[in-house]
């Protein structure tokens, strides 16, 4: 992705996140996603139009999927735009997304998420003890071909506002790209990350509060 793929397609996703369905549909899982050929597809459109005929809960399954995918990319590229942080040359190997300071031990992958529904009530909880979401989150994880242990960034979108509100609090590209560039400036080897087996982790919480102002919380940096 360049500069000018960035910016267009940020703000198709600020555009459309008000009407992507806020659930899946199912869980994540290589049969369904059989069905299109969703990283082909570049536009939401274009998805639009692959997906008709299919089942309500099919098209709302790929309608998500595609977004948060194209989230996804663009967080990996807000965070490649720093000059310490170098993305994987070989976009094939699904080892790591972008590494830090040039420094193997500093490879991860980007993982764009949001709290568990379970995890809602207990905040506080969570900003105390943010292992338990970890452990959450490898345990939960997809059982489609990408299952793997490796490294990761959380990086954990809630709002206090409401749950619709998390999907547009995805595409808020200006602020996030000022808090990973925070991020990628205190970042170091020495860092405090979150042990889960024998991969090491942290998270950026990306929250909205009550106000309907935006905060960020590192947890190992």
């Amino acid at each position: 992705m360049n500069s000018n793929q960035y910016h267009s397609l940020k703000i198709e996703l600020q555009k459309i996140s008000a009407e992507i369905p806020l659930t899946w549909g199912a869980v994540q899982n290589d049969a369904t996603d059989r069905l299109v050929n969703l990283f082909s597809i570049q536009s939401y459109t274009d998805l639009c139009h692959k997906i008709q005929g299919l089942p309500d809960s099919t098209q709302h399954y790929f309608q998500h999927r595609w977004f948060l995918w194209q989230c996804a990319r663009c967080d990996e590229h807000t965070f490649a735009t720093n000059g310490n942080v170098q993305p994987n040359p070989n976009p094939r190997d699904q080892t790591y997304d972008i590494e830090f300071n040039s420094n193997p031990v500093l490879r991860f992958d980007i993982k764009s998420t949001k709290v568990p529904k379970q995890f809602r009530s207990v905040m506080s909880t969570v900003f105390k003890h943010p292992e338990q979401l970890v452990n959450f989150y490898y345990t939960h994880q997809s059982t489609g071909v990408r299952r793997c242990m490796q490294n990761r960034i959380f990086i954990v979108h809630h709002s206090f506002v409401s749950t619709r509100n998390t999907l547009k609090l995805r595409c808020e590209w200006d602020f996030k790209e000022k808090a990973f560039t925070e991020y990628a400036e205190r970042i170091t080897e020495e860092g405090k990350f979150i042990k889960h087996s024998n991969v090491k982790s942290d998270i950026i919480f990306i929250i909205e509060n009550r106000d309907g102002t935006l905060t960020r919380r590192f947890v190992a940096v």
